[in-house]
């Protein structure tokens, strides 16, 4: 399918012209994390032309997402996130195809999930194992990957940046991560991340009481508190950025050299 003739995307080729949208139509990305980060970069590049997307996330819908992520409404509670994704994307483009995995992130999937040939891949995971395990593999294999950090605790938009792992600051994720990483001697260099400079506001320990909100798949969760503006520029922030590594076919795009980074 042409995607430029198509007219809900002739903007979109008005804007960054018929090669890229091509470009676009052709790539395939792959979206770890299906939360409030993982939704709105989803939705971002899928309206921006994006051919062929895999998103991968074990959970279901709750009560508690509905202040942030775009799928969480009381007609889809209780239900799997990757089929209600699934199904609002095709929606929005019945010619996209479209992966939908309700798997965990671990060693054990990893090999299977990584085995499609990515354009890029989209980290937005918000535990950390998971993440860390993603990461990692990306990195040992040379699988070009954005990374999002703590979006949780934050309210100031102003902070948000972009930044390899190497140069965040404030971010508690990200300095975790930046430990495990040097005590596993993988070089994290070229990791693309978006993180906060804001100080994020102390989470709640997990609830004992509130097993729902707390704990999935064996995983006790602090619970963080949020405001939905934040992952959403964390996410179109992410999508941008991939994008215009599509359109430019390199990892790093232009403009992030450009803001001085």
């Amino acid at each position: 399918m042409n995607f430029s003739a198509l007219t809900c995307f002739s903007r979109t080729t008005q804007l960054i012209g018929t090669r890229n949208i091509e470009k676009l139509q052709h790539s395939h990305v792959g979206v770890f994390g299906l939360g409030a980060v993982g939704n709105f970069a989803i939705e971002s590049l899928v309206r921006s032309g994006i051919g062929e997307i895999t998103i991968v996330d074990f959970d279901l819908i709750s009560e508690s997402n509905i202040n942030r992520q775009i799928i969480a409404l009381n007609s889809t509670l209780g239900q799997s996130k990757a089929m209600v994704v699934e199904n609002r994307l095709q929606d929005i483009n019945p010619h996209l195809i479209v992966h939908a995995k309700q798997t965990f992130i671990d060693e054990k999937s990893l090999p299977e999930l990584l085995t499609p040939s990515y354009h890029y891949i989209i980290d937005a995971i918000d535990s950390f194992t998971p993440k860390f395990k993603l990461l990692q593999a990306c990195i040992q294999n040379e699988l070009p990957i954005i990374s999002s950090m703590g979006a949780g605790g934050r309210k100031n938009p102003a902070l948000i940046k972009f930044g390899k792992l190497s140069e965040t600051i404030v971010c508690p994720l990200a300095r975790r991560l930046r430990k495990s990483f040097h005590r596993a001697g993988i070089d994290t260099e070229k990791l693309m991340t978006v993180y906060s400079a804001e100080i994020p506001i102390k989470a709640l320990p997990p609830d004992q009481t509130n097993p729902e909100l707390t704990y999935l798949q064996g995983r006790l969760r602090s619970v963080n508190g949020s405001i939905c503006y934040i992952p959403a520029i964390f996410g179109s922030l992410i999508a941008g950025y991939v994008l215009n590594a599509l359109m430019e076919n390199q990892r790093i795009p232009e403009f992030y050299h450009d803001l001085g980074n």
